[in-house]
């Protein structure tokens, strides 16, 4: 391209990670060893303009120990040994005509995961087994259009429009089982579809700017299969054929932000935004999770509501070196204990810092009521009240080069006001500290 740019790209990427968690307090572990590699290709091929294919092909293997309590009051451990393999094919186009931005695509994941679940029951010689293998075919299609609309107005010189519809079918059907004392769980088959459209407009005439945005649509969130095989009945009850349903998200959202530069020795300019905003679920995605324990299970609510608005006031001070914010978000909720761990109202002050590769920053913040959602010790579920909080944040940071080297320090100090408040055991509002350091060649 005449701005240096290759024409065409292939990149190759290898993604690597393992999680080797033991809770001794709980008697409950997990290891996961995750792995992925991908190509992607962008660019032309032939005639044909403005392509991106990528491919991937990811593994998966998991082994989690946890405790499990039943509606007959048996309890135990159970053993769960995952293998999670999948691959992922991507190919869209983009075309432009004018001030029309169009991209067309299409995605396909297919996904073969099987489980071992080994049930030990306490004062009881027979365990039970459940083996299972589930497959599962996803097609998507995907189109995405973008438009800017000029204007006369010099302030706002265009108005910008953006819509997208996607397509889904999704496929499960178990290969194979061999689960005690239960009946296969029935094929799902599901076609959903979701729409976005949304208006967004920025302008300035010198003195102020002004930025505008309203987006509405609908969202469809397809339980994965890691998901299906953990949901809150196969502890309660060791049922395996419960499945969960997809998350429906119907939202509107409109915001606006404006800023004014003054540009003396000490305000240089100050901003002010505001943000609203309504989000209804069918069946909604919950997590239930032993507190310091990454192992999580779910179930589907029928009905779920949001509503939220969300203020920031900021001020930047010499030359923007000093920037201080006030921050107010307020939440109604349908039921807070939909979801978990959500605050039905908070407030900030936050200042920052930023001079010489010097970054210091200030964060404090009172937050409102909370319910969680949690598995037990006993491997039962309970609802747990989180009263408000208050507490302080500090970050402190510095980035410096030595021969070409660059270096980075962090440091944090959380929760300065000490609380000694406890979650089944688990201090959640102890003061902390945090130390690291990078290098960068």
């Amino acid at each position: 391209t005449p701005g240096g740019r290759p024409i065409s790209s292939l990149s190759l990427m290898y993604v690597r990670s393992e999680l080797d968690f033991a809770n001794q307090r709980d008697s409950e572990n997990l290891q996961n060893f995750n792995q992925m590699i991908s190509a992607r290709f962008d660019g032309d091929i032939g005639n044909v303009t403005g392509l991106s294919l990528s491919g991937a092909y990811q593994w998966l293997d998991e082994n989690q120990f946890l405790l499990f309590a039943d509606a007959e009051n048996s309890s135990g451990f159970l053993t769960r040994e995952i293998e999670n393999r999948s691959w992922h094919f991507n190919a869209d186009r983009t075309m432009r005509y004018r001030n029309l931005r169009l991209l067309i695509g299409y995605q396909y994941k297919q996904t073969l995961l099987d489980f071992r679940d080994n049930r030990f029951v306490i004062n009881d010689e027979d365990n039970e087994l459940a083996l299972a293998s589930l497959k599962r075919a996803q097609h998507g299609f995907v189109s995405i259009a973008k438009y800017r609309v000029p204007t006369r107005s010099t302030f706002f010189p265009s108005i910008n429009f953006d819509a997208s519809f996607r397509y889904d079918i999704v496929k499960d059907r178990e290969a194979e089982s061999h689960i005690q004392n239960d009946t296969p769980a029935d094929d799902a088959l599901w076609r959903e579809q979701t729409i976005k459209i949304s208006a967004h407009t920025n302008g300035s005439n010198g003195k102020f700017a002004l930025n505008g945005f309203i987006n509405l649509g609908s969202n469809v969130k397809f339980p994965t299969l890691m998901q299906q095989i953990s949901s809150r009945e196969i502890l309660a009850s060791g049922d395996n054929t419960v499945l969960l349903r997809p998350e429906k998200n119907h939202s509107i959202e409109f915001g606006a932000e404006i800023s004014r530069e003054v540009r003396r020795p000490q305000l240089f300019g100050r901003q002010l935004g505001v943000n609203l905003f309504h989000n209804e679920y069918q069946n909604k995605f919950r997590s239930y999770s032993l507190p310091g324990t990454p192992i999580a299970f779910f179930d589907n609510v029928p009905f779920a509501s949001i509503t939220g608005v969300e203020a920031q006031q900021r001020l930047f001070l010499f030359n923007k070196k000093v920037t201080m914010e006030l921050g107010a978000s307020r939440y109604s909720l349908s039921d807070l204990a939909t979801f978990p761990f959500k605050y039905d109202r908070k407030y900030t002050f936050d200042i920052r810092i930023d001079e010489g590769g010097y970054s210091f920053r200030v964060n404090a913040f009172k937050e409102g009521e909370q319910i969680a959602q949690i598995r037990k010790t006993d491997g039962t579920f309970s609802e747990v009240n989180i009263g408000s909080v208050g507490n302080i944040d500090v970050f402190f940071s510095k980035s410096f080069e030595i021969n070409r080297i660059k270096w980075f320090f962090n440091a944090s100090f959380r929760n300065v006001l000490n609380d000694d408040y406890e979650l089944e055991g688990l201090t959640l509002r102890d003061r902390r500290y945090y130390f690291t350091l990078g290098i960068q060649y």
